[in-house]
């Protein structure tokens, strides 16, 4: 197996991971989000932390010029976070995956204030393309005029847009990437705590156990990210996170007997398209450079 299939491999490992973590969410019951994101953070910041002090020789550490801008990105990505579990928990298990999957488009949209990118016009095209099947998908008129749960998942994919920019910008100043995931991890359960003190909800020992598996699911999707870009350029293998929009339909249809609407279905491929486009698009642009 070669590195671009090694990739390849951790990054439908990921996508699968992450969509378990989904399935956990729903089954850990009637919850408040602030709840589970706490104990799945929990979990995840545990396991990073162990990952970091066993190296005790090439320990990385925490640049103080580097605080500000992670904690920004830790504060919208535990929103985002929040709000994709509050989405799992209202909507079909598949739409909400899908109108998470808006926030790598909204990454070229921030781009241009964070990192003074300028979108190409086919780049625009794609977002506005990916913004159509977000559109088809959270259509109030076909889904019993839910329009705060929808938008809720909007906001969270939005967010989840905001959060990947910062990591870039963090990423290009320096920062190591598994500070960065501690960072964020031990912020979220340090934000998440006091809402889980005056909310908290008794759970028997099968909920917490499921909170666990999801914080263990979680991690292992971000470990398979990790490894993935590790093995080969995302420009080779990116479009493969869109796994886990498949698995996230499997699972919504098997396990939650969920069926989607004509025009959400609709909405799923243009996203998943739009996707491809920009994958394409981008592996062009790097090969002529």
């Amino acid at each position: 197996m070669n590195n671009r299939q090694k990739g390849i491999t951790f990054l439908i490992f990921s996508a699968f991971s992450f969509a378990v973590m989904n399935v956990f969410v729903r089954m850990s019951g009637d919850l408040p989000s602030m709840q589970k994101a706490f104990f799945r953070n929990f979990v995840a910041g545990i396991v990073i932390l162990f990952v970091i002090f066993r190296d005790k020789e090439n320990r990385p550490k925490l640049e103080r010029r580097h605080i500000p801008l992670l904690t920004l990105r830790s504060f919208i990505g535990t929103l985002a976070m929040v709000a994709n579990y509050y989405a799992v928990d209202h909507l079909i298990l598949s739409d909400a995956v899908v109108l998470q999957k808006i926030g790598p488009f909204c990454t070229i949209i921030f781009s241009v204030f964070i990192l003074k990118e300028r979108p190409k016009l086919a780049q625009i095209l794609f977002v506005f393309v990916a913004f159509m099947g977000a559109a088809l998908v959270a259509n109030p008129s076909l889904n019993g005029g839910r329009v705060f749960d929808y938008l809720i998942a909007v906001g969270g994919g939005v967010g989840a847009g905001f959060a990947y920019t910062l990591v870039r910008k963090i990423s290009q100043e320096g920062a190591n990437k598994n500070v960065m995931i501690a960072f964020f991890s031990i912020f979220s359960c340090l934000f998440t705590l006091p809402f889980t003190a005056v909310q908290y909800v008794h759970m028997d020992g099968m909920q917490l156990f499921i909170l666990i598996l999801a914080g263990v699911a979680a991690t292992g999707g971000q470990i398979g990210i990790t490894y993935a870009y590790s093995y080969a350029p995302a420009r080779e293998i990116s479009v493969y996170e869109y796994f886990g929009v498949v698995f996230a339909a499997m699972f919504s249809f098997f396990m939650f007997h969920e069926v989607p609407t004509v025009y959400a279905l609709l909405g799923y491929l243009l996203v998943v398209a739009a996707g491809i486009l920009v994958f394409t698009y981008n592996k062009r642009r790097e090969l002529k450079a």
